[in-house]
């Protein structure tokens, strides 16, 4: 035995000892860890299993599970969660009496990212167990502290995670505990959440440990200890609450409740304000802002006292602000103050709770001492009022009676009379200043003598003024414009200058008017100066047409001068300016005349023009004929002919011998024929053709003769040089065209076998077929087999096969080698049929792979060696391995198929291989076999290296490495190629099986998506990059939670199933803060994020809450979603940007659900889109869904598919391609969107106004442009004239401004006046709309085209104008004659229009009063109708909702001027109006005074009175609007006229009542008028015979008692009375049916409905009059479900429906009902069955 074999040996008895002992350690370890090794779970079944089972082992979670119901779980167990997550559709339960401790996830995860249990409510009873809970967790939405519920006894429960709300935020921790130890452990930064602890009532032993910085709060109803910082809230009905504390440096706060005693020593206590410790309190600390019996502590801060005081100085407060600011004068409210302010500082000096009272009942009686201005205007009322009542005698006076006719001045003492009467009367200074400016306005508004003459004066210098008005001097020129303008101006003077009012009105108007109508306009005038001109034209023109005589023309031309004489008459007498004239019509007749020829020059023009025809045509046929097709001499005859023929046509006389000399010419020409030489080419031979010969185009036959050529066959004519069968020829004829042929020969051919010549040939186009086979039988014979084939040589060396049906074209002599096939080779003799003897290998066949070449053949007995491989011997073989034998000295180039791979095995010296040289390589990769497997090793070196280091993780690139080891190793051993090459391909298939990097993370690489997103951390930057494509199969979210990330799609695809449900499925989710930036780096930018989800629930493949996502590069989208899917979800505070990349929204048609790109969902959610495309795949689908108002979208570029935005959304649009039309809407202000060629939109900037697609920089050039019924697009502010503008519309346009969701409207500066005559089928709307209309409110009175006072004016036509903004500029000019509007409603008293008039929508700005002018009035909105100016209708019809159109628009008026007056059938000659509609009327009555008698007021929003008490006069009405409110102020109210009340009435101080009652002075009531709730009122007429009241619209009756006196004979009841809270009405007189005084006249279904409260009627008659068929009729209801109390004293029913229920006590309502002397038709009620129904 050798030593190295010993040593062998020793080394295996070794190794089997170790290995042996290995195996029984390694069985042991295996064996002990069996009974720990966890238990993985997958479904929600193997996870009840495992949690129920007698297996005390941990569970480990492999992946999420979701339990669909209650989970329950009977043991303790450890749950590792492993990175996911357990849902419980249900109730999560742990019930035990086991000990032992028990773990909940492991906790090792940043509390923000750790696992979660996701449960409706848990519940944790393991009363021996310690349970330590790590993971987060997550209830239904709205839970309380009732659905975590934890009993843990003795031992603990330890809580070290948070509670997330259904956003995934961390929200409040809450739970209830009814026994044991609780720990709130969790500490982070981070997360900052509240926790609540609620110990129920019966909770026994609880201790709540606070291990956190954090305060928990703790709802306390029995006994409970703590540990840590704490605030406690004890339950109201809690009893003996007893606090302790078990660790020193607590902190207890009591917050709220009582606490019978404290034991926390070592600890801080604090009571806070409101809280009671009914017993003792120890501490180490105690702050008392409470109530506290005893206190036991190292340090005490008492706040008791301070509390008492400070609610003592609040109650002082309060007291004197209830004694009311108003009710005092300013002196004496600082008289209240100062008191207030020193019981305060009496209270501050307080020493003890006693002493603070006494300061504050002192306080209080100082307060008490100050007097109320009404108590101070009762001394001073008396003195006010001889005071007032002297003033307005003396004002009265200072009139001068001798200013006044004797009527007018009775009327003045009239006044004076009844101004006494209401000062007397008045209740308070208020009332007496009133009344004695209301008597000083009667003084005022009587005229005095010359004020009736300056009346008089201004009536007729408006009809003057309207006359000339009515004058368009525009049709004028300018001597009888100023001479009409001169008229006016001395006819106005002249009204002045009248002194007498009898010399009033005069003929001042009539006269002006009769001057003006001998003033021609500028039409008249330039129509007598226009026909002057045309005579004078038209004489001209006649002179000139004289002097041409029809005889010297031909028919033709004679026309000519007629027609051009006529054109020019027909075209003067056609001229309408005279600024054409007198033009060219003359001059064009002259130049046509003198441009006809005469018809002498016409016979001398027709023979010149004939010559020069007919030498053309001998010139054009001399031209035809070509010099090459004849012969010299017959070209010189052809030339003779020609020059000739010229001549004799130049001498000729007439057209007729001009005709005949030509065709003389041409036919001598034309008689010498066309010829040719043909030149035959002999290729070497000879013949008898000679060099050439002419063929003539005669018609003949021109035949060919063979020539003769040694060794060589003639084989025809040709006539092509490459001899193709179809050109040969035999003759020629003119018309063949021949003029070249070549002769063709024929070659002898030699077949030859190795060694052998056979001496056969095969002549010119014949086959081999004969030869060959002769040949093959002698090779045979010869022993040498039959030829494989038949090849020949050509000059360039390349071998070619010769097929036995081949035929002879050999153009040289050539020699043709039989070709034996010996092993697959081709073998070919290449000796010199001497002595040399020897065989060149021409190819191979049927080879695949492996080739030998034999060294030597015997043939003929003689062995002849292989000596040569011709050149592209194996181009046509698949070699891959070529055994070249040491007798080949000679290789050919490129023998190799190309591309292909060899290797070459051979026994010749280096020396005989390097003679071969390298070009017979060329094409292939030849090796040796050594070269071949060092190659090999190489290339999977390579191989390995280009898997790339950085797309794997360490250990599977550390495995490719050894891949690599073995598979060269392989290679070392194999023997041939073939186990080269499987070697090589195994070792590639190992590496291949290494699997890829998924992900890359700020340079470290990961195997899966999620561990690379698990290791992102917050507070920095990271870069994600996609490795590999990755499908993820299980329910998969991927949160990036809090993190700044760009993920690089890097090319590749994520797909998976989308986690969730219930509208909450996504696949990606963004969240608390997070940056998520998309890209994608691969060239062909194929990266793809894709989601799918099966269920029933809407899928979002990402979803954005709270946190910013760019998406650059990459496709966003589903291949499935059962319910719909979006792309990309916006919901609260997201931010989605768009750069690049693509997001669809896609419609699944299985499943009918559409799906979005973005859906952006919650008002504070952010799109902006920069560039990339958001596309649909169906029309139902969107790309941009927006569901929530409020939110913010920009797009400023991108190509995006259909697009819907909810109505306050901020929508901007200043780029991007569309693929409708973007609503103007949601453009910037100067961007328009324009149509694309192909179908297609975009949005541009640099855009003022367009009509149509045409841009204009003005807007007046656009108006003028435009065509009825075009719409003008505004993008952009327009200012033009610097504002003073007035843009005037005479056809049906729409001006519309783009002014885009945030509501910036372009800004016009100037007017528009709409101004369309004579329509009459409504087609005459104009529409003004989205712009913001701003004019300076110039008035030029005299210019209406230039008058800038009034925003939009309708003079005639239709007109909408809807959401525009109008206003004066700002700041407004200070000078102005008349006070400006927003708009003004007119048509003229001659309109035939019917066009729609609609206002809505729009603001108007504050229009303040600037004139003082009586008739003057400030207003947001004029409407003039049925308005007569001495006699003639100006202003005609007007078919407006004035209501509506005050109610539908907003105004800006803040200074208590009107906003909405309109003025119609009323005369302006005459002052004051009949009919005015104002916002404010009420407000702003004390300047355009009452209305007039026959008029009416109109309040049409909540108009509140500042001064004055305002009367409806009789004749006159006032209308409370539906939904307004005219609040009194506390003045009063006079209804003489008639007051209609369809909205409400508050606030009202009524007089002259009786007995200290309210009086509410009414005609009509016929809405829901509210009531003073604490008022008791007496309703009465002013008029001597009482007028009815009616009560309708559902009047709402809240706390009150009403009292009707002797003026009302009825009350009309046409609607139901709801009553909820007591009320009483008191009637008067006997009650019977004929004697009562106080009537209801009920005409509805039910007279009183009672809700609540009570109802009592004394005194009343009711009688029901309702004809509503089939339904019950109830005189009083009493509602469902109510409780109410029903008095009736005096009471008397008459029933004349007979289905009428008196008191109908609907189901479930309860009546206490107390009733005396009630009838009903007159009988009395005895029983209270009687009337009532239950």
């Amino acid at each position: 035995m050798t030593k190295r074999l010993k040593k062998l040996l020793v080394a295996i008895t070794i190794g089997v000892v170790l290995i042996t002992a290995g195996i029984i350690s390694g069985v042991c370890v295996i064996n002990a860890s069996l009974a720990k090794r966890p238990t993985y779970v997958s479904t929600a079944e193997e996870l009840e299993t495992a949690i129920n089972d007698d297996v005390d082992k941990p569970i480990v979670l492999n992946n999420d599970i979701v339990v669909h119901g209650d989970l329950n779980a009977n043991k303790l167990f450890d749950l590792e969660m492993n990175g996911h997550d357990l849902r419980v559709i249900g109730k999560m339960t742990l019930r035990t009496s086991k000990a032992g401790e028990m773990y909940l996830c492991d906790g090792k995860t940043a509390i923000k990212s750790r696992e979660k249990v996701q449960a409706d409510c848990v519940e944790i009873d393991a009363v021996n167990a310690t349970v330590t809970w790590n993971a987060n967790v997550q209830l239904k939405d709205g839970y309380t502290a009732d659905d975590f519920v934890v009993a843990a006894a003795d031992h603990s429960f330890i809580f070290n995670g948070i509670m997330l709300g259904a956003g995934g935020q961390a929200t409040k921790t809450a739970m209830t505990v009814k026994q044991g130890r609780v720990v709130v452990a969790v500490k982070d930064e981070d997360v900052k959440a509240p926790a609540e602890i609620v110990v129920p009532a019966g909770a026994n032993g609880v201790l709540v440990d606070n291990k956190t910085d954090d305060e928990v709060n703790i709802k306390a109803s029995t006994s409970v200890s703590v540990s840590g910082n704490v605030s406690i809230d004890v339950d109201e009905n809690a009893e003996d609450v007893k606090i302790s504390a078990k660790t020193d440096s607590s902190k207890v706060t009591i917050k709220s409740g009582t606490v019978s005693s404290v034991d926390a020593s070592g600890s801080e206590v604090i009571v806070d304000k409101g809280a009671v410790v009914d017993g003792k309190i120890t501490a180490g600390k105690v702050e008392n802002n409470g109530t506290v019996g005893e206190i036991e502590a190292g340090e005490i801060v008492d706040n008791s006292v301070a509390i008492y005081k400070e609610n003592k100085k609040n109650e002082l407060d309060e007291y004197a602000l209830a004694k009311g600011k108003d009710s005092y004068t300013s002196d004496n409210w600082t008289a209240v103050q100062l008191a207030v302010t020193a019981g305060k500082k009496a209270i501050d000096d307080a020493a003890d709770i006693a002493a603070v009272d006494a300061a504050f009942a002192a306080a209080k009686a100082e307060i008490d001492k100050v007097k109320t201005a009404e108590q101070e205007a009762a001394d001073a009322l008396a003195n006010k009022k001889t005071e007032t009542l002297a003033a307005l005698e003396a004002y009265a006076e200072s009139k001068g009676e001798a200013n006044y006719t004797a009527e007018n001045w009775t009327a003045i003492q009239s006044a004076v009379t009844a101004g006494k009467t209401a000062i007397a009367a008045a209740a308070n200074e208020t009332a007496v200043d009133a009344a004695y400016n209301a008597a000083a306005a009667n003084i005022d508004a009587v005229k005095t003598i010359a004020q009736q003459l300056a009346d008089k004066k201004a009536e007729v210098a408006q009809s003057l003024k309207a006359a000339y008005d009515g004058i368009d001097l525009t049709l004028y020129r300018e001597t009888e414009k100023n001479a009409i303008t001169a008229k006016y101006e001395e006819r106005k003077a002249a009204i002045n200058a009248v002194t007498d009012i009898a010399n009033l009105p005069g003929t001042f108007v009539t006269d002006f008017n009769a001057f003006v109508a001998t003033q021609k306009t500028n039409a008249q005038l330039t129509a007598e100066e226009l026909a002057a001109k045309k005579a004078e034209v038209i004489a001209t023109l006649d002179t000139e047409h004289a002097k041409y005589a029809e005889a010297d023309y031909r028919a033709a031309q004679w026309k000519n001068i007629t027609d051009a004489y006529d054109n020019a008459k027909n075209g003067i007498n056609a001229v309408t300016d005279i600024a054409k004239l007198p033009g060219n019509f003359v001059s064009n007749f002259t130049t046509v005349a003198a441009a006809q020829p005469t018809a002498a020059d016409l016979d001398e023009q027709e023979l010149a023009a004939k010559k020069t025809e007919a030498n053309q045509a001998l010139e054009n046929h001399y031209n035809s004929k070509k010099k090459s097709d004849y012969s010299d001499t017959d070209w010189d005859n052809i030339t003779k002919f020609y020059n000739s023929g010229s001549e004799t046509i130049n001498s000729a006389e007439t057209i007729t011998q001009v005709e005949k000399s030509l065709a003389s010419a041409i036919a001598k020409m034309d008689e010498i024929k066309r010829s040719y030489l043909l030149a035959p080419e002999y290729n070497g031979g000879s013949g008898a053709q000679g060099e050439s010969m002419r063929i003539y185009d005669d018609g003949k036959t021109y035949s060919l003769s063979e020539p003769e050529k040694e060794n060589y066959v003639f084989m025809g004519w040709y006539t092509s040089s490459d001899f193709t069968e179809d050109t040969k020829v035999t003759h020629v004829t003119y018309e063949s065209g021949i003029k070249k042929i070549y002769a063709k020969w024929g070659v002898m051919v030699d077949v030859q076998l190795p060694g052998v010549d056979t001496g056969y040939a095969v002549e010119p186009g014949k086959v081999f077929g004969d030869v060959f086979t002769v040949v093959g039988n002698f090779a045979d014979m010869m022993g040498m087999g039959v030829p494989y084939g038949y090849y020949y040589v050509d000059t360039t060396g390349d071998i070619h096969k010769v097929e036995s049906t081949d035929v002879n074209n050999f153009t040289e002599p050539v020699t043709v080698y039989a070709v034996f096939k010996v092993d697959n080779a081709l073998y070919m003799y290449s000796g010199d049929m001497g002595n040399n003897h020897t065989l060149m290998v021409i190819g191979a066949v049927e080879v695949d792979g492996a080739l030998t070449i034999k060294e030597g053949i015997e043939y003929c007995d003689v062995m002849m060696p292989v000596t040569e491989i011709a050149k592209g011997a194996f181009v046509g073989a698949t070699v891959t391995e070529l055994r070249i034998p040491a007798s080949v000295k000679e290789i050919g180039s490129t023998i190799f198929a190309a591309n292909s791979t060899v290797v070459v095995y051979t026994n010749a010296s280096e020396q005989e291989i390097a003679a071969w040289g390298e070009e017979w390589k060329t094409g292939s990769t030849v090796y040796t076999f050594d070269e071949y497997k060092a190659d090999k090793k190489a290339a999977l070196e390579a191989y390995g290296a280009g898997k790339g280091q950085d797309n794997y993780t360490a250990e599977n690139w550390t495995a490719i490495q050894d891949a690599v080891t073995a598979g060269q190793n392989a290679i070392d051993n194999a023997a041939d190629k073939t186990a080269v090459d499987a070697a090589f391909e195994a070792a590639k298939t190992e590496i291949d099986s290494v699997a890829l990097a998924k992900a890359r993370l700020d340079g470290t690489n990961y195997d899966s998506f999620a561990g690379a997103l698990a290791a992102l951390t917050t507070g920095e930057e990271h870069t994600l990059t996609l490795l590999a494509d990755i499908e993820d199969t299980v329910a998969t979210e991927y949160v990036f939670d809090g993190v700044n990330v760009t993920l690089d799609l890097n090319g590749h695809v994520l797909d998976g199933l989308a986690y969730g449900g219930s509208g909450a499925t996504h696949y990606f989710k963004a969240t608390n803060g997070a940056v998520l930036t998309i890209n994608d780096s691969s060239e062909a930018k194929t990266g793809k994020i894709t989601a799918w989800y099966a269920a029933n629930s809407p899928l979002n493949v990402i979803y954005v809450e709270n946190a910013k996502v760019v998406l650059n590069a990459g496709t966003i989208t589903a291949h499935d979603a059962n319910f719909g899917m979006v792309g990309i979800m916006a919901k609260a505070k997201a931010n989605v940007e768009i750069n690049g990349g693509e997001v669809q929204g896609l419609y699944f048609k299985a499943n009918r659900k559409r799906g979005y790109a973005i859906d952006v969902a919650a008002p504070t959610a952010t799109l902006t889109v920069n560039g990339g495309v958001l596309s649909t795949n169906d029309p139902s689908c969107y790309a941009i869904f927006n569901t929530a108002s409020g939110s913010t979208v920009s797009v400023n570029g991108g190509t995006i598919a259909a697009m819907t935005f909810m109505k306050n959304t901020v929508v901007s649009i200043t780029g991007g391609t569309f693929k409708s039309a973007v609503k103007p809407d949601y453009l910037t202000k100067g961007y328009a969107c324009l149509k694309n060629e192909d179908g297609t939109y975009r949005v541009e900037s640099g855009y003022v106004v367009t009509v149509g697609s045409v841009k204009y920089d003005t807007l007046s050039t656009a108006i003028t442009a435009a065509k009825a019924g075009d719409v003008i697009t505004v993008y952009n502010d327009v200012t033009e004239n610097e504002g003073n503008i007035k843009y005037i519309i005479r056809k049906a346009l729409t001006i519309s401004g783009a002014y885009g969701a945030t509501g910036v409207k372009p800004v016009i500066k100037g007017t528009f006046a709409v101004d369309i005559n004579g329509i009459s089928d409504g087609s005459d709307v104009v529409t003004i709309e989205n712009l913001e209309i701003v004019h300076n409110g110039i008035d030029h009175e005299d210019n209406f085209a230039t008058d800038t006072k009034i925003g939009v004016v309708l003079q005639d036509g239709g007109l909408t104008l809807s959401n525009n903004y109008i206003h004066l500029v700002d700041p407004a000019p200070s000078v102005m004659t008349h006070s400006p509007s927003g708009l003004q409603l007119t048509r003229r008293g001659t309109s035939v229009s019917t066009g729609a008039i609609t206002v809505s929508g729009n603001t108007f700005g504050a229009y303040p009063k600037y004139s003082d002018k009586t008739n003057t009035i400030a207003t947001a909105i004029q409407v003039t109708r049925n308005y007569t100016r001495s006699g003639v209708l100006i202003y005609g019809e007007l078919e407006v909702n004035d209501e509506k159109i005050y109610t539908g628009n907003k105004f800006e008026n803040t200074d208590g001027n009107a906003q909405y007056v309109l003025y119609g059938n009323c005369d302006w000659s005459v002052p004051g109006y009949t009919y005015l509609v104002v916002g404010d009327v009420l407000a702003y009555n004390s300047e355009v005074g009452d209305v007039a008698p026959g008029g009416k007021a109109i309040i049409a929003r909540d108009i509140t009175l500042t001064d004055k008490i305002y009367e409806i006069k009789a004749g006159t009405e006032l209308v409370i609007g539906k939904g307004a409110t005219l609040d009194c102020n506390g003045l009063t109210l006079k209804v003489n006229g008639t007051l209609t009340v369809n909205g409400e009435i508050t606030n009202v101080t009524y007089s002259y009542g009786e007995n200290g009652k309210k009086v509410v002075y009414l005609s009509t009531v016929n809405a829901s008028t509210v009531f003073d709730p604490n008022a008791e009122y007496v309703f009465a007429t002013a008029n001597k015979n009482p007028e009815p009241i009616a009560i309708a619209a559902s009047a709402k009756v809240k706390k009150m008692t009403i009292n009707l006196n002797i003026g009302f004979s009825k009350v009309e009841i046409n609607a139901p009375i709801t009553v909820v809270s007591p009320v009483v009405i008191n009637g008067i007189g006997v009650i019977k049916k004929s004697d009562a005084k106080t009537k209801f006249e009920i005409t509805s279904d039910n007279a009183f409905i009672v809700k609540s409260g009570s109802l009592e009627l004394n005194k009343v008659q009711m009688t029901h009059k309702s004809t509503t068929a089939d339904t019950v009729k109830d005189f009083i209801k009493i509602d469902e479900n109510a409780n109410v109390a029903v008095t009736l004293n005096d009471v008397a029913f008459i029933n004349t429906a007979n289905n009428s229920l008196f008191i109908n006590v609907v189901s479930g309502a309860t009546l206490d009902l107390t009733f005396n002397n009630v009838t009903v038709n007159g009988t009395a009620v005895t029983a209270e069955s009687e009337i009532v129904k239950r």
